[in-house]
């Protein structure tokens, strides 16, 4: 692997990552390790990791309060659970808030989490890259520490998007040409902020106004439904979210 990413992983057990860390670093990751969920919150903001992988019921801070604290801040570091409790409504709550993937450690197999993790990591653009979007809208990511540098292109205008535009326009991409809730959306990028529907609504309008050049490219926002953004089915699908390398001048 030409790539070495840098692997957070915590986990309370003391005695899984014995067997855990040699061979995720035999394949080709640092790993840093993390022996509650605090220490994890900690590491998170020093470390810079690629990835994270988390046990969701630790001492100290839980999987998903680390994931809350990190999507207000990073919506772009790929986060996967490791865990042995999750299911049904719970593991659907957990990917809403902003979780990429989860494991059952019942069913885990060494191969099948490595493969999982790398399949994050390319779908992840926190490394810089090209998304494109359409054939007329492409969005630019480059990494500046933690943040990154997120660059919206529609035809001949350039934009600069906020962390929360970004975040607004990941999840609708995401969920290409399905309907979302506007609570879900509004949680994953504001948390538990009150204001989060009004902020929503904002952001919304914005993008709807930046895509308007974009003939393939709508979103639209139903006022009781809830909103969706569509992308024409007659694009290219090899260009639909494909990520190309990095643009050089």
């Amino acid at each position: 692997m030409n790539t070495k990413y840098r692997l957070l992983y915590a986990e309370d057990d003391p005695d899984l990552p014995d067997c855990m860390i040699p061979f995720l670093t035999k394949q080709g990751f640092e790993v840093i390790f993390a022996k509650d969920g605090n220490e994890a919150w900690e590491k998170y903001q020093t470390e810079d990791p690629d990835v994270l992988l988390l046990d969701s019921l630790m001492p100290g801070k839980s999987g998903q309060e680390i994931t809350k604290l990190v999507r207000k801040r990073d919506t772009i570091t790929p986060i996967v659970f490791l865990t042995s409790v999750m299911e049904g409504e719970e593991a659907i709550h957990t990917l809403k808030m902003g979780a990429d993937d989860y494991i059952r450690k019942d069913t885990i197999m060494e191969g099948e989490m490595v493969q999982r993790l790398f399949t994050t990591l390319r779908r992840s653009p926190k490394r810089g890259g090209l998304i494109r979007l359409s054939n007329f809208s492409v969005l630019e990511l480059k990494e500046i520490g933690n943040k990154g540098k997120r660059v919206l292109h529609v035809k001949d205008k350039t934009t600069a998007l906020c962390c929360h535009e970004y975040g607004v326009l990941r999840y609708l991409v995401n969920n290409c040409n399905h309907l979302v809730q506007r609570e879900d959306v509004a949680q994953c990028v504001w948390g538990l902020n009150t204001n989060a529907l009004e902020y929503l609504n904002k952001t919304v309008s914005i993008l709807r106004k930046l895509f308007r050049p974009d003939p393939e490219i709508k979103i639209i926002a139903y006022k009781k439904e809830g909103l969706k953004i569509q992308i024409d089915v007659n694009a290219p699908s090899d260009i639909l979210f494909q990520q190309d390398d990095p643009a050089t001048e």
